[in-house]
């Protein structure tokens, strides 16, 4: 009987070369990707409507370019904290876009600056300027429309400006405000109050400003008349989920690609020497918590608040981001751009206006309502 001798093989070069090569070529491909992030020029412009970066006819660059050739410096604050402590220079005006979308606290902190301009009241903003109110008129004027600053306007900017085009959105003025542009049943396209340090100023419709009409009749010039005061300008693009809290620091721009590609290589080293450990086997939980008695806490939280406005405007936000997502208008899209939208699926215009930008109610009747009438909206987009 032979006994079989077992020989012990020493591995070659050549077998450890071919054992590393997956790894070999996942460490290439990563070099490969952060040589490009860094050598390669990245983009700095941002999507977003009213971005001081946006080069498309929602942005308002063509704008603030032509303010910096006055040689006005524009700086695009990064957030509401630090365009409040800008605005705290005498020689500072403060640009607010959007202010519907700030919150509470940070629509009282802005509402303090010294010299402050207000764009697009597309979205209610409650009561942090006393004795004016945002409006929507019932239709949507035709485009290239024209309206004259009128003989009993006195503001400088409308008189220097002319006529601008006419616009869907204004406001209702009170008290020491002043108005010019008259669009009709009290609104008006533009107004203005003198305070004890400064001036306060609203130019309701957004479209006066965006890079596509800005340069229609006498848009521009409003627009640089009242903003342009001052050597410098701190534009603040509002976002709901913006607080007065610290920003964290802002990481360089090449860190998230390289983030991403370090996963994917070891997602890729992971599948490539890994091992199966099996299905996954699934755990009971100590407790369970249905999901509606979540919803019905929050619901009776917002009720014992009253804040019905704050209701309407979570309401009317979701199921507009719903319809613009079935009509396939962009997140980053105008109000314009998702009433459009609707108005061609057969939904009237007066219709869109009043459930997604109308007044916020003022019972709990009239809530329930609006929530109703907001389904049957979706339900009727739904089955087109």
């Amino acid at each position: 009987m032979s006994t079989a001798v077992a020989g012990v093989v020493t591995p070659t070069s050549r077998h450890r070369l071919r054992a590393a090569r997956p790894l070999m070529v996942i460490a290439v491909v990563l070099l490969a990707c952060l040589l490009a992030g860094t050598l390669l020029p990245g983009t700095e412009e941002d999507p977003r409507a009213l971005s001081t970066t946006n080069t498309t006819d929602s942005g308002a660059r063509a704008l603030v370019q032509v303010i910096r050739d006055q040689g006005i410096d524009v700086v695009a604050a990064s957030g509401a904290r630090e365009a409040a402590r800008l605005a705290e220079d005498p020689d500072t005006t403060l640009v607010v876009a959007f202010p519907g979308r700030a919150s509470d606290e940070v629509a009282q902190a802005l509402a303090g600056a010294d010299r402050l301009v207000y764009i697009g009241t597309e979205q209610s903003y409650g009561d942090v300027l006393p004795g004016l109110e945002p409006e929507v008129s019932g239709a949507q004027p035709a485009s290239g429309t024209q309206v004259a600053a009128g003989a009993s306007c006195t503001l400088a900017a409308p008189v220097q400006a002319g006529g601008i085009t006419r616009g869907a959105f204004g406001v209702l003025p009170g008290q020491d405000w002043q108005g010019c542009y008259d669009l009709g049943d009290g609104m008006v396209g533009y107004a203005e109050r003198s305070t004890a340090s400064g001036f306060q100023a609203v130019i309701p419709d957004s479209r006066l400003v965006r890079n596509g009409t800005v340069a229609e009749f006498g848009n521009a010039a409003l627009a640089i008349n009242a903003i342009a005061r001052t050597p410098r300008v701190v534009w603040y693009l509002a976002d709901f989920s913006d607080t007065m809290e610290d920003s964290p620091p802002v990481a360089p721009a090449w860190m998230v690609p390289a983030l991403l590609v370090l996963c994917a290589a070891g997602l890729a080293a992971a599948l490539a020497r890994g091992r199966r450990l099996g299905r996954l086997v699934p755990e009971e939980l100590p407790s369970h918590v249905p999901a509606a008695e979540t919803v019905v806490g929050r619901g009776r939280l917002l009720r014992r608040s009253g804040d019905r406005a704050h209701t309407a405007r979570a309401l009317r936000a979701e199921s507009a981001r719903r319809l613009a997502r079935r009509l396939g208008v962009p997140p980053a899209g105008s109000p314009e751009e998702l009433h459009t939208a609707l108005v061609r699926a057969g939904i009237t215009p007066e219709r869109a206006q009043t459930l997604l930008w109308g007044r916020p109610p003022t019972s709990d009747q009239a809530l329930v309502d609006l929530a109703d009438e907001l389904t049957r909206l979706e339900e009727d987009i739904r089955h087109d």
